[in-house]
């Protein structure tokens, strides 16, 4: 089963560090591989607040690497 274009926007108004967006996507993607989904994050791209974008479609760089990690640590 694919879950696909799941996702949680930055808001650094409320969560300037990122922790609640990290730990949300931490317990989602666990959530969803322990019930045997896979799941697909919605990047859309772009890094500014309110948007989904992890990577530089450009260069590839990540904008926010410890999210990626969370999210690939949690999907094993």
């Amino acid at each position: 089963m694919l879950m696909g274009e799941y996702g949680v926007i930055l808001k650094s108004e409320y969560d300037p560090t990122g922790f609640y967006r990290t730990e949300w996507a931490k317990y989602v993607t666990n959530s969803a591989v322990r019930h045997g989904i896979v799941p697909v994050w919605w990047d859309n791209g772009y890094s500014d607040n309110h948007q989904f974008g992890l990577f530089n479609r450009t260069t590839g760089a990540q904008y926010f690497p410890e999210l990626i990690k969370a999210i690939v640590d949690n999907a094993q």
